[in-house]
């Protein structure tokens, strides 16, 4: 994959008027550029309508524009194939190298379409700030092909920050972290997809105020070098471990609960290392389990 300027992406969601298509934007953020509207709206003058009028925003709008994506559902209208290491990620919605404000009403969803599987977005070497994201339902088209299809938000490098956001259901990894990036959610809801959040490399995470709920598999799984800072979150009922680290990787968690999990809350494997502060331990199978030089650590 060619690798590109990191550039910056903010998506804020926002309640819209209700009378000659006015707008509730916060003074420092202004009237946005470009109106997206999930169809038709008689009072407002909408740039792009639909599912691939989002994309299109996305891809032809100027840097540092803003963006303003009102209330309704955006179906997936087709995809892109990115390649990245020997896979292609296939998704919905792809952000790369890009200075944008991308402001999503209360209401406005991501969802899948039922002809094709594809992820729902992809950032590449860019810096975001999204808030009040839904995303649902994205499924995979073959469980192991060449193909990374079935994600929910799928980052390689720059910098993600998450508020307010829901992704639902999806048959992949909920949230993802590669390369060098660098991912930070608050209020940040995951449930009922295969796994919460995925790390490798060097990603780093920094949730705050979040849960993540009926995984399939772990809550949150790190590998190689990651780094994990979490505070004041949930992670229930998931399937395969809580929390799980492996090779180098670090997690460190203060406040919270891991309520539910199986067969263990927290566990360290390789040289990695898991140290828990002041959390709660409620239902799991087995609070801790530890592999090969991996530690847990409870304060």
């Amino acid at each position: 994959m060619q690798q590109k300027t990191k550039a910056s992406i903010s998506i804020i969601a926002l309640a819209m008027g209700t009378a000659c298509g006015t707008y509730n934007v916060p003074h420092a953020l202004g009237k946005p550029d470009v109106v997206v509207c999930a169809e038709p709206i008689s009072t407002m003058e909408c740039d792009y309508i639909g599912g691939e009028g989002l994309r299109q925003a996305l891809l032809q709008s100027e840097n540092k524009s803003s963006i303003w994506v009102s209330r309704g559902d955006y179906i997936a209208s087709s995809y892109t194939d990115t390649p990245f290491e020997d896979v292609e990620i296939r998704a919905f919605l792809t952000i790369k190298n890009k200075e944008l404000t991308i402001i999503f009403e209360e209401g406005a969803v991501l969802l899948p379409n039922p002809e094709f599987a594809s992820s729902a977005i992809l950032a590449v070497q860019s810096n975001l700030r999204v808030e009040g994201l839904t995303i649902k339902g994205f499924r995979y088209g073959e469980a192991e092909d060449k193909y990374y299809d079935g994600h929910g938000f799928f980052v390689i490098g720059g910098e993600v920050s998450l508020k307010d956001t829901t992704i639902h259901d999806v048959q992949k990894m909920a949230f993802t972290g590669r390369g060098d990036a660098i991912l930070r959610a608050k209020n940040l809801v995951i449930t009922d997809s295969h796994l919460g959040i995925w790390l490798e490399e060097t990603a780093q995470l920094h949730l705050q105020d979040s849960e993540v709920v009926r995984s399939e598999s772990a809550s949150i799984a790190a590998y190689d070098s990651s780094q994990v800072l979490i505070k004041n979150s949930v992670f229930e009922d998931s399937e395969d471990d809580g929390l799980y680290t492996e090779n180098m990787a670090s997690l460190k968690m203060r406040g919270g609960m891991l309520r539910g999990n199986a067969p263990f809350a927290a566990r360290a494997a390789d040289s990695s290392e898991i140290t828990l502060i002041r959390v709660g331990m409620k239902s799991n199978a087995a609070n801790t389990g530890e592999e090969g030089e991996g530690t847990v650590r409870m304060d």
